[in-house]
C-alpha cells in the first residue's frame, strides 16, 4: 500500500496520516522497517487536499492534465511506483514531486522535490532551494 498526504491540506489534518501509521506500528509492534515490507507513506509537503499547492504536488495522481506532465516512472508517479512494487517485488524510498509554473503542464516545470518515505524527512543539505540535489531523505 502507498499512501499520500498533502502537508497543507485543507480539509484533513496531514496528522491524521501520521497518526494511523504511529498507531498501525505500535499496534502491529512492528517498526517502520517491518512496515516496509507492505506499506509506504509520503509526506507531501506544500500538497492541498490531494493536489495542489505551493509544493512540487504533481506525483502522478489523479490522472489529470498534471499527470500528464510527469513520466509513468515509479520515480515521478505513485501509480507507477505501485505497479513496479506489486509486479517487480522493488518498492520506492522517494518519490519526486513536480511543481509546474502556474500549475500549467504547458508552461514548462517550476521545481521538483524529493519526499521521503515515512518517518524520513526530506532535509536541506544546501545550495539551491529548489534543486532536487539540495535534499535528501534523512
Amino acid at each position: 500500500m502507498i499512501i499520500f498526504h498533502g502537508g497543507q491540506d485543507n480539509q484533513i489534518t496531514s496528522f491524521n496520516t501520521e497518526r494511523f501509521y504511529n498507531f498501525l506500528s505500535r499496534g502491529m509492534q512492528a517498526s517502520s522497517y517491518e512496515l516496509d515490507a507492505f506499506i509506504r507513506f509520503f509526506r507531501i509537503p506544500g500538497m492541498f487536499h490531494c493536489n495542489s499547492g505551493p509544493g512540487g504536488w504533481v506525483i502522478g495522481q489523479g490522472g489529470g492534465a498534471s499527470a500528464a506532465g510527469v513520466p509513468f516512472a515509479s520515480a515521478n508517479n505513485v501509480l507507477a511506483a505501485l505497479v513496479q512494487w506489486v509486479e517487480s517485488g522493488t518498492a520506492v524510498e522517494d518519490v519526486v514531486g513536480t511543481k509546474f509554473v502556474n500549475d500549467s503542464v504547458n508552461l514548462g516545470v517550476a521545481f521538483q522535490h524529493r519526499h521521503c518515505k515515512y518517518p524520513l524527512r526530506s532535509t536541506y543539505l544546501g545550495g539551491h532551494h529548489k534543486s532536487l540535489s539540495s535534499w535528501e531523505c534523512l
